[in-house]
Order: structure tokens, then C-alpha cells, then sequence
């Protein structure tokens, strides 16, 4: 009986195995620059809002906020040292439970530096929100890339008139 014993030779082994680790490597480098890109990018906006933000907290300011039961008014004063515009604002409701609601409406009120606005948002508080007690102005600022984005801190917060409901 005759055995054959047919394989591939070692040369052709070691250069399918490097050629398989090249583009395996090849593949390895692509997505994880691809991957380091997306963080750096991320990173940057990050970066841009919270310095603009923080330029926002020195000279914004929130004054005469009023619900009238539909609608919260407040006149916004946007006199920040670093002239940002201030595309949109959101308001943040407290009640004396310590419940807070979004007043978050989407309008561009497109406030420029060195400019006050009476902006407004209309909401219905819910059914036993009970009385006001505070009210607090949030910013939207224009990042570098032209994308709009929120601040996580509030700029101003007013004490509610008694009654306001």
C-alpha cells in the first residue's frame, strides 16, 4: 500500500501566514484610528462647550421671570465679557417639593451679546406641581463646528414671586 502524502510546502505556509498578519495588522490600524478619531473629535466639543459655558455663567443674567399659567416669561440679559451669542435658552421650574420641570421649547431666540430679551416658553405646569418657587435659565451656545449645544449649568436662577402657580 502506497501512502501520498500531499500538503503545501513551508515557503508557501510562511508567506500565506504573513500575508494573513499584514492585512489583519492593516485592518487593526484602520478601525483603531478610525476609533481614536471619533474620541479626539468628541474630546474637542466637549472641550468647546464647557469653556464657552463657563464664559456664559460671567454675565448672563436671568431677571423678572413670571408663568402666567401658560407661559414663562423672563428677560434674559446676555452681557457675557467673551461677546457670545446665545442661539436658545431652556428653563428649569422648581416647586417647594423640590421637583424640577424642563422648559424646553426649541425656539431660536438668537440672542446677541450685549442684548436683553424678554424670551418666553410655553408650558402648562402639570396638575399638582404645586406653587413656583424658583426659576432657572439654561444656554444654548453656538460650538465651533456650527453645531448647537446646551449647557448643563444654569446661568441664573430667580426666586418666584409669591403665588406664582
Amino acid at each position: 500500500m502506497k501512502r501520498c502524502k500531499k500538503g503545501i510546502s513551508p515557503l508557501i505556509a510562511t508567506v500565506l501566514i504573513i500575508g494573513f498578519t499584514i492585512v489583519l495588522a492593516a485592518l487593526v490600524i484602520t478601525w483603531g484610528g478610525d476609533l481614536f478619531k471619533g474620541i479626539q473629535d468628541e474630546t474637542g466639543k466637549t472641550a468647546d462647550l464647557s469653556t464657552k459655558c463657563s464664559y456664559l455663567l460671567n454675565g448672563v443674567d436671568i431677571r423678572n421671570a413670571e408663568y402666567d399659567g401658560g407661559d414663562l416669561y423672563a428677560l434674559i440679559d446676555n452681557s457675557n465679557p467673551s461677546n457670545l451669542n446665545i442661539p436658545d435658552v431652556g428653563f428649569r421650574i422648581y416647586n417647594a417639593d423640590g421637583e424640577v420641570i424642563v422648559c424646553d421649547d426649541e425656539t431660536d431666540w438668537n440672542l446677541a451679546a450685549g442684548e436683553a430679551k424678554l424670551v418666553e416658553c410655553g408650558y402648562t405646569l402639570p396638575a399638582g406641581f404645586g406653587t413656583i418657587t424658583e426659576i432657572g435659565a439654561t444656554a444654548y451656545v453656538t460650538l465651533d463646528d456650527g453645531e448647537v449645544a446646551k449647557c448643563s449649568q444654569e446661568f441664573g436662577k430667580v426666586i418666584a414671586v409669591d403665588g406664582m402657580a
